[in-house]
């Protein structure tokens, strides 16, 4: 039999030490040859190919094989096979059957992982309410294809033509601040980037899936729980939520290494920030991707883990409820307190207006959840009068009444009176 010329395959290295002996043992591992000037050959150890030569060394010997590729090998015993190992240093490795199965198990979920996303491609947007429209609409004015879904045939609708709306103001004003802007152009190519549907389904085969639903930590178990049996797998999960844990809905999705909070601000198009929460479980490249895809969507990405509100909410929101109790007590009016906050701290709006703004049924129902969750946190308290309000239809501005008066309801940009305690 001739043999196989050096441009052909490359000599392997064999080991000889450390072998051990015994019937039953059998040698498995991966391993990589050269053929030539070509590609590396991947090669497992499941066939015996024909040895034409051998040369002994020390603690090697270099083996010739007459084989075409590609070149599979099994090491059935010490006492009639090889133990190769490749010239590129892969190791080859020794084992019992039941370290076979702790090796394969481990190829199995390296495969599961190159199955994983890796680039972000397609999103998904379930929800087309408040936040969930402009999620979607950022992600297609980014130039992600994006798909929009919503179960509620009306909310869907309003969604899209809030969608619709806004893309044509937001280019209309890049055209008035750069005559070269082709507004109509640019609005066409984003809105060509949607899709909307009323299933979830829809976003099944998403790279990224997106979820701004109702705050409710039940229905978004509920939701993450079906969702993770309709997601190929891969995609990566992220919720919107402002206030909700995120461990419970990860762990309900059966896929909490590829999950994260995505939390966007109220509007989404205007507001910079994006909060990115991670778990224990997250894996971290999946964080990695996702704080990526949100800066090419135009935001400033923080990071912070799963604690109660993140960080702004965290530090906002018993702010507000500490501004309430304070005017309760009479230490301050109404007026005068956010009237301080905003020339002695230098905040924009004072926190009753900005809890009047938010909406006072969002602020009493986060608060809610969390004196519930963290009895012992002195920071959360429910104030009485928020409790009160939020009784009498008293909501803010898209009432037209909370602690202030709104004359002009949700179109409102400043209260026009104090409505008082």
């Amino acid at each position: 039999m001739e043999a196989p010329t050096a441009d052909r395959i490359e000599l392997c290295r064999l080991a000889v030490e450390g072998l051990p002996p015994g019937a039953g043992r059998q040698y498995y591992g991966e391993l990589a040859v050269r053929l030539g000037e070509g590609a590396p050959l991947r090669i497992t150890l499941d066939a015996r190919p024909e040895v034409v030569a051998v040369q002994d060394g020390p603690d090697y010997a270099r083996v010739v094989l007459n084989t075409e590729p590609p070149l599979t090998l099994r090491i059935r015993s010490f006492e009639d096979e090889l133990l190769i190992d490749a010239i590129e240093r892969s190791p080859c490795v020794v084992c019992t059957e039941e370290e076979r199965f702790i090796r394969e198990t481990e190829k199995a979920n390296r495969a599961k992982r190159d199955a994983n996303v890796k680039e972000i491609t397609t999103v998904g947007v379930v929800g087309l309410g408040l936040m969930g429209h402009g999620i979607a609409q950022i992600s297609a004015a980014a130039g992600f294809p994006t798909v929009g879904v919503d179960l509620n045939s009306d909310v869907l609708a309003n969604g899209q033509k809030a969608i619709e709306t806004s893309v044509a103001k937001l280019n209309s004003r890049k055209a008035s601040k750069s005559p070269d802007f082709d507004a109509p152009a640019a609005t066409e190519e984003t809105l060509a980037r949607l899709s909307y549907a009323s299933t979830v389904d829809a976003v099944a085969q998403c790279d990224l899936i997106v979820e701004a639903i109702v705050e409710d930590a039940a229905i978004k178990e509920k939701f993450y729980a079906d969702l993770g049996e309709r997601a190929k797998p891969g995609a990566i999960f992220a919720s919107n939520t402002s206030s909700l844990a995120v461990a419970p809905m990860a762990a309900a999705s059966q896929r909490p290494d590829r999950f994260v909070g995505l939390h966007y601000f109220n509007p989404v198009q205007l507001m910079k920030l994006c909060e990115v929460v991670q778990t224990p479980e997250v894996d971290e490249s999946v964080v990695e991707l996702v704080d990526g895809w949100a800066r090419l969507t135009g935001k400033i990405t923080v990071r912070c883990k799963d604690t109660p509100g993140f960080i702004v909410n965290r530090l906002l929101v018993p702010n507000l409820a500490a501004a309430i109790a304070m005017a309760e007590r009479g230490d301050a009016a109404i007026q005068d307190i956010d009237a301080a906050m905003c020339l002695g701290a230098g905040h924009p709006m004072g926190p009753l207006q900005l809890a009047d703004y938010v909406g006072l049924d969002t602020c009493l129902s986060i608060l809610q959840g969390w004196c519930a969750q963290y009895p012992d946190e002195p920071a959360f308290f429910v104030p009485p009068s928020l409790t009160a309000k939020v009784r009498e239809g008293k909501l803010g501005r898209k009432s037209g009444e909370g602690y202030y008066v709104w004359g002009d309801g949700p179109a409102s940009t400043k209260p026009s009176g104090v409505s008082g305690l």
